[in-house]
């Protein structure tokens, strides 16, 4: 599976930059989530997911994300092995801020996942309704922020 999308954000890149850093802000958004631990400051975590369409489904599955580079404010990469019992399906993205003004960022979220016979068509659904809805509640959460300020 290779997902690419675009979604625009009326905020800065820096404060796009510190939500998605920020893993308080991002486990409000997470779909799906149901526990979390940081395993390294702002860097790495292990999430228990429901893992299903829009992560409702009763299937929990364990996840370890890490932040692999970060340039501040316009790139960071990371990736996820989703574990299904003994098998890990392996996933690896990115964030890119493309600002189009002061206060108008595009952010690009790019996806690729490993081949798994079983279970690459399940996470080739799951994976776009959990990313994509994750950062249009960011974005909720920024411009909302943004408005009361």
């Amino acid at each position: 599976m290779n997902l690419v999308t675009t979604i625009t954000i009326l905020a800065s890149p820096a404060q796009i930059w510190q939500a998605m850093f920020d893993p308080l802000v991002m486990s409000r958004c997470m779909p799906g989530l149901v526990d979390w631990e940081e395993l390294e400051p702002r860097k790495a975590y292990r999430l228990l997911m429901n893992w299903g369409a829009a992560g409702s489904g009763k299937l929990q599955v364990p996840v370890v994300v890490k932040w692999e580079e970060a340039v501040p404010d316009e790139y960071a990469a990371w990736v996820a092995d989703v574990s299904f019992g003994s098998n890990t399906l392996p996933i690896t993205g990115s964030v890119r801020l493309n600002a189009e003004e002061t206060a108008k960022v595009n952010v690009e979220l790019t996806a690729q996942m490993g081949a798994h016979p079983i279970f690459s068509p399940m996470a080739n659904n799951t994976a776009p309704k959990i990313l994509v809805p994750l950062f249009k509640c960011l974005r909720a959460h920024l411009e909302k922020t943004n408005h009361d300020n």
